[in-house]
């Protein structure tokens, strides 16, 4: 097998997904799903998650760097139709990381990879559903950039890569009866630059681009009891830092989104102690 160092030791290439010396490769969620339609499911804890995970690049000994790979969030979502439900957290992520660079001694570090948010979603036309935490990610996260060799030259490192949400949504169905009691509500789907590279006197790398999604809790019909509730589909920009040695890097731009609160039927309620921590994100 290939190998590479870090930190002092000597690590076999492909070990947590590389990093490999060549490109990686696209990590891409699948679809994973839970149907709830009659009956009664109580537990602990409940995780459905399509997310993707792009692969890891060394840094190059030639002349081109390689290119961490993308991370593509797949499909997760959970459907109720009658039944009772009682869970202590809930959560569902198709969320999508992009690869971080990489960088060794006299070495071109790699570039980082882009992640993007699949869909994540909860939907509700009959039953019911009691929890203390419900959390639905679409996000995107991009990889670090990789570093500069420390080796006395001025190699520069390499910029963050971008990060973009996908949708995320809470839907109640119009004419249904479904409820809902939920504590904690989180409706994400948000994108996250990577962090810049830094290096010994060359350039440091730039933040990567953050762009929010689509986030959506809709309410079409039923009963609803909901404590904190965050809807975002913020857009974060990496960040960078100050170079000692060469250009400092510069932070990365962040967009929102669009995140959308409807009530179109049924009844929704909140604590009053919720309703002053709850958000809607972006204004």
């Amino acid at each position: 097998p290939q190998f590479y160092f870090s930190g002092g030791e000597i690590i076999p290439s492909g070990y947590y997904g590389g990093p490999f010396l060549a490109n990686g490769g696209t990590g891409t969620g699948g679809t994973a799903t839970l149907d709830v339609e009659g009956g009664n499911l109580s537990t602990n804890s409940v995780t459905i998650s399509a997310d993707g995970y792009g692969g890891l690049s060394a840094a190059s000994e030639g002349g081109t760097a390689f290119r961490s790979g993308d991370g593509h969030g797949g499909i997760a979502g959970i459907t109720i139709g009658g039944g009772t439900s009682g869970v202590s957290g809930l959560y569902v992520s198709a969320a999508g990381f992009g690869g971080d660079g990489s960088g060794t001694f006299a070495s071109l570090p790699s570039l980082a990879g882009d992640g993007f948010g699949g869909k994540a979603s909860l939907s509700i036309g009959g039953g019911t559903l009691e929890a203390d935490t419900l959390s639905l990610d679409a996000s995107g996260t991009g990889g670090n950039g990789g570093s500069g060799p420390y080796d006395g030259s001025d190699t520069p490192a390499t910029d963050g890569g971008n990060g973009t949400g996908g949708t995320a949504s809470l839907i109640a169905t119009a004419g249904g009866t479904g409820q809902l009691t939920l504590s904690s509500v989180s409706v994400l789907a948000s994108g996250t630059g990577g962090t810049g590279g830094q290096a010994e006197f060359g350039n440091y790398g730039n933040g990567g681009a953050g762009t929010g999604g689509t986030a959506t809790l809709g309410m079409g019909g039923g009963s609803f009891s909901f404590g904190d509730v965050t809807v975002n589909a913020d857009g974060y920009g990496g960040l960078s830092a100050a170079s000692e040695g060469g250009l400092s890097g510069n932070g990365g731009v962040g967009t929102g989104g669009t995140a959308t609160l409807n009530v179109g039927g049924g009844s929704l309620s909140m604590d009053y102690a919720a309703q002053n921590e709850y958000r809607v994100l972006p204004i």
